[in-house]
């Protein structure tokens, strides 16, 4: 991870971000801490606002993480916190209809 970083053409400026004690850097060190893949899926579960958000945006902008759609993930977690206490019959098809 530490070598794609210093790959980024302002390699300086995302070192001093990592410096900062909050925000992106914090997510991202919480993730290495935790010893947690870098997933979109793992950057759900950080939390939310403005460091995940960001974070995301540097990892795909740096084609650590894949692109992907975020105004159509965003409802994801939201939804599978909806759909738990149903039927699996019933999860299924809200899940289907849902995407």
């Amino acid at each position: 991870m530490t070598r794609i970083l210093l790959r980024a053409p302002r390699a300086r400026s995302i070192l001093v971000w990592l410096d900062k004690p909050r925000g992106g850097a914090a997510c991202l060190r919480r993730l290495v801490h935790d010893d947690l893949p870098l997933t979109h899926e793992a950057l759900d579960s950080a939390g939310s606002g403005q460091g995940p958000t960001l974070l995301r945006a540097t990892l795909v902008h740096l084609g650590v993480l894949p692109h992907r759609n975020e105004p159509l993930a965003g409802p994801q977690p939201c939804l599978e916190g909806m759909l738990t206490p149903l039927s699996a019959q019933h999860r299924r098809t809200l899940h289907v209809y849902a995407e």
